[in-house]
């Protein structure tokens, strides 16, 4: 189920940041109080929805704070709406499994992430970018306003192969 939020005022040149951990403080204050990005969002009409807990004091009418608690229909909407989701994960990051790149993997919405070697290996089977600072990111932004979005390669996160694989390799074991 999908519903604009009211907040948004049917903008749909935005960007959105769901996460609320697992990022670099000291990374994120720079990006959300940087004047180039704010440059930058204000004279593309962009806005940039983040949520409640990152470290931004304000400074830029185009980033708009959200509670943590976003109805999961109003979530889902920005997911599939929006220009681009920002994943700013920190170098700790490491092995885990983030679901909001997955849900944008489904949505083929193109993700911009921090650049960590925990999404390097989706490099080239996703519309994904990668930033290390304001100047990066403003750079992949604009390269998406610019380019064709190409299609997902979802088959690529189907698990049917790799299980077929294993258990074949186990019953070849179990034979000899």
């Amino acid at each position: 189920e999908l519903s604009e939020p009211k907040y948004m005022a049917n903008s749909n040149n935005f960007i959105f940041c769901p996460i609320n951990r697992n990022y670099d403080e000291s990374f994120v204050r720079s990006l959300l109080h940087s004047p180039a990005l704010y440059d930058y969002l204000l004279n593309n009409e962009l806005m940039l929805f983040i949520k409640r807990g990152l470290p931004y004091d304000g400074g830029c009418e185009n980033i708009i704070v959200l509670d943590n608690n976003i109805k999961k229909s109003e979530y889902n909407y920005m997911i599939q709406n929006a220009k681009a989701v920002l994943l700013p994960y920190s170098e700790e990051f490491k092995y885990r499994c983030s679901g909001i790149f997955f849900e944008c993997v489904s949505s083929n919405t193109p993700i911009v992430s921090s650049d960590i070697p925990a999404f390097r290996i989706y490099e080239g089977l996703t519309n994904l970018l990668f930033f290390t600072d304001v100047t990066s990111l403003i750079a992949d932004l604009n390269s998406i306003n610019e380019q064709k979005l190409k299609q997902n390669d979802t088959e690529a996160f189907m698990p049917d192969s790799y299980w077929r694989k294993l258990l074949e390799s186990i019953s070849i074991v179990s034979l000899k």
